[in-house]
């Protein structure tokens, strides 16, 4: 058990890491889709909140066409997913308990706390949300923007760092930049970025698999030779009839028994301790992760069950 755990641990201390690691390209956005294609959702949701004042003056805000900014995103979504996603007709009303009634690609809607509400209250319907905030007229010129995604669509919760959050940010930036230096957004930005994952080491696990499954097998095994040694004294007496013996001289059955039980229940524990110390010694897990007083009684009560066994 010693030599495989340290061959295991030989074979960790210098993990290959994998090499030629591929760049894999940003993704486009996906249409949304529910659980089944037909059920309503919004694939974007985007609001214009007003400029953010300091005092009770009104500013007059920069002019910036956002609804252009939306219309050249999907335009270059277009390249990447193979169909556009179209700008609906805009959710007008501020009732946000009325769910969508079909599948629906970029749509307006009043404010940005109308998409938390309605997040809120549908949930897994709307897959992005973005809120763009005006600026002033007299400030330089600048887009601020707020991404909303759903982070229930990836296993691990919020995946902050993830392709098509990241693919998402890249499409906007391009809208942005390509409708600021060109209003008519004839010449198209295209920011070309990939992704790469970090290096992984390799381990090899066939050796932590083995010494795991025998493991249990070498304790069993030291455990076993105290209860082939119990099993050959029961199977001696009763080839020399000694207990009948005694019986005869005036001693008590419960006296003999009771005599084997304490001298095997103190092997036992002897038996115990030096393997929980053994495990300590040579750093096994099973034993060094465990509390000490735990793993002896169980090493204990798993030899003096068989016993108990026998002797009844």
């Amino acid at each position: 058990m010693f030599l495989l755990q340290q061959a295991d641990y030989a074979s960790q201390d210098r993990p290959n890491a994998t090499e030629n690691l591929t760049m894999q390209p940003l993704p486009g956005i996906q249409r949304c889709q529910g659980a089944t294609a037909a059920n309503p959702c919004v694939t974007i949701m985007y609001a214009i909140n007003p400029i953010s004042t300091t005092n009770d003056q009104p500013q007059p805000a920069a002019t910036i066409d956002y609804t252009k900014i939306m219309d050249t995103f999907a335009t270059i979504n277009q390249h990447r997913v193979g169909y556009l996603l179209k700008l609906e007709t805009d959710f007008t009303t501020s009732n946000y308990t009325i769910p969508a009634n079909r599948v629906y690609d970029i749509v307006q809607v009043p404010s940005s706390q109308f998409i938390y509400n309605y997040t809120l209250q549908h949930e897994n319907m709307t897959a992005w949300g973005i809120t763009f905030t005006q600026i002033p007229a007299n400030g330089p010129i600048n887009v601020q923007y707020q991404v909303w995604f759903n982070d229930l669509h990836t296993a691990s919760g919020s995946d902050i760092y993830g392709p098509e959050v990241v693919g998402f940010v890249r499409g906007m930036d391009e809208a942005i930049i390509t409708v600021l230096n060109d209003p008519t957004a004839t010449v198209k930005a295209n920011l070309d970025i990939s992704i790469k994952d970090w290096p992984a080491a390799t381990f090899n696990d066939k050796l932590p698999r083995v010494y795991m499954k025998l493991g249990p097998a070498f304790f069993f095994c030291s455990e076993m030779i105290i209860f082939i040694n119990v099993l050959s004294q029961i199977v001696t007496e009763k080839e020399l009839k000694l207990r009948h013996g005694m019986q005869v001289m005036g001693l008590m059955p419960s006296v003999y028994w009771l005599s084997h039980f304490l001298s095997t229940s103190i092997l036992v524990i002897v038996n115990a301790l030096s393997m929980v110390g053994w495990g300590f010694v040579f750093n096994f897990p099973a034993i060094t992760r465990a509390n000490i007083g735990v793993s002896i009684l169980t090493f204990v009560l798993f030899v003096l069950k068989p016993h108990i066994s026998l002797w009844t």
